[in-house]
């Protein structure tokens, strides 16, 4: 509100010095070529009635609303692709990671923070700079819908901790971990 405010008081300002000298407001924006845009344009008259402000509310408020679940199912897809990437691309690590596995439903969100867990082992020990970076999109991706409401309420506290699952090799983690996801992504398309 502040941009049109003030764009306004200059745009009389600079009315009153038209009529005053030989300045046109065109002459006086040819410096400022957005204001003139502005100036020019219909933006002001949108904003010139009750309709056009509310519009303009409620297109800010928009963008806080809550993600959809539909948004959910993508960040699930979009875990699975960049798994899928990269498995084909960490044969040459070799380290063992913690592999959970999926004993209770109750207890999914923690078999997930556990894997996500091992990935940031997994960045660590990767030399390529596109499996650093599949891995960060994984994590960001599985983070968000990690956020949702549905996983917020659901308790870990009589899961079993990261550390107490067996240690299995990178393939062995990852085909593991790519059952669980599908397991993810499926529970969010029904």
């Amino acid at each position: 509100m502040f941009v049109i405010t003030a764009t306004t008081e200059l745009y009389c300002n600079m009315q009153l010095a038209s009529t005053e000298s030989e300045n046109t407001p065109e002459k006086y924006l040819s410096s400022v070529p957005i204001l003139y845009f502005i100036l020019n344009s219909h933006l002001l008259s949108f904003f010139s009635n009750e309709t056009g402000i509310t519009i303009f509310i409620l297109c800010c408020l928009s963008t806080y609303l809550p993600k959809t679940e539909a948004v959910n199912e993508t960040y699930w897809q979009e875990v699975e692709k960049d798994l899928s990437y990269i498995a084909n691309r960490i044969k040459s690590i070799d380290t063992l990671l913690y592999t959970a596995d999926m004993n209770s439903e109750d207890c999914k969100v923690s078999v997930m923070k556990c894997f996500l867990l091992e990935m940031k082992v997994i960045m660590h020990e990767s030399k390529d700079i596109k499996t650093k970076g599949y891995v960060k999109n994984l994590l960001k991706n599985a983070n968000a819908s990690l956020s949702s409401s549905i996983y917020q309420t659901m308790s870990t506290t009589n899961c079993q901790q990261c550390e107490t699952y067996n240690e299995e090799n990178v393939s062995v983690f990852i085909q593991t971990f790519k059952s669980i996801v599908q397991q993810f992504n499926k529970e969010k398309q029904h």
